[in-house]
């Protein structure tokens, strides 16, 4: 087999193929020997067809040809001398050499990168799981416009309105307001970045009230600076503290009228 990938691509680590115009391997890198499962001789003057997965074989010509004009970049799926597959992204070529023009392949082993990427998407769906179905009141806002990036469905079932009509809508729009004092509270909040808790009074539609006390924490989203607002509703808790208030100045006055 005679040598035509250079020293540096030698040592690569990912996989090089050096193909004629018929799609015949005339040279290989030991990334290749070693992904495929071939003693480097062996790769020499297979096709490149047999390196793909069966699935994929109808779109060589067509790549070939786009890499010989222009060069060309996808994924595929290539198999293994075990007949395992596993997905690539190859970057194909021509190069002219000894006066004889060949295809350059580069071949990534995507395996990993697609392992990591379903690993982050199983993170990210879960998350999505516990952060719709938290008990908690947690609604995500873009500190720049003010509008919901993301809310819960506790938040949902409180404004009594379908996801749609509340993400990307600010708190007025979707019928939230605060007395000044806790608005003033909220802002404050915000613009120092204050991570401990505090007592908010909510307004929702109908002249409905709710007595909350919120924490918040500061994330970046897509680059953009966002509020997380953790709300737990005390409504009730309040109502029954007045209540109790009440009935402790009443049987105060009872007893100041026993006298």
């Amino acid at each position: 087999m005679v040598r035509l990938i250079g020293p540096v691509a030698e040592e690569a680590r990912d996989i090089i193929l050096l193909m004629d115009a018929r799609g015949q391997i005339r040279d290989a890198n030991r990334a290749a020997a070693s992904a495929y499962g071939y003693a480097r001789e062996e790769l020499s003057g297979r096709n490149i067809r047999e390196l793909r997965a069966p699935n994929t074989r109808d779109e060589i010509a067509d790549q070939m040809a786009r890499a010989a004009a222009d060069g060309v970049q996808f994924e595929t799926m290539h198999v293994r001398r075990d007949g395992s597959e596993f997905p690539c992204e190859v970057s194909s070529r021509r190069v002219d050499l000894d006066g004889e023009s060949f295809l350059v392949s580069i071949v990534r082993d995507l395996t990993e990168r697609r392992r990591a990427e379903a690993a982050l998407r199983e993170k990210e769906n879960l998350f999505t799981t516990v952060f719709h179905n938290s008990p908690v009141v947690v609604s995500i806002v873009d500190q720049e416009d003010r509008r919901y990036v993301d809310v819960s469905d506790s938040y949902l079932r409180i404004l009594g309105l379908p996801r749609g009509e509340v993400i990307g809508k600010t708190a007025d729009e979707v019928g939230v307001s605060f007395d000044a004092i806790d608005f003033e509270r909220y802002a404050h909040a915000i613009a120092t970045r204050f991570t401990g808790e505090f007592e908010v009074r909510l307004r929702l539609r109908a002249g409905r009230v709710l007595d909350t006390i919120h924490s918040l924490a500061f994330i970046q989203l897509g680059g953009r600076a966002c509020v997380v607002a953790f709300a737990h509703d005390i409504t009730e808790h309040k109502r029954l503290e007045a209540q109790l208030q009440h009935a402790q100045r009443m049987e105060a006055v009872g007893r100041r009228a026993g006298r």
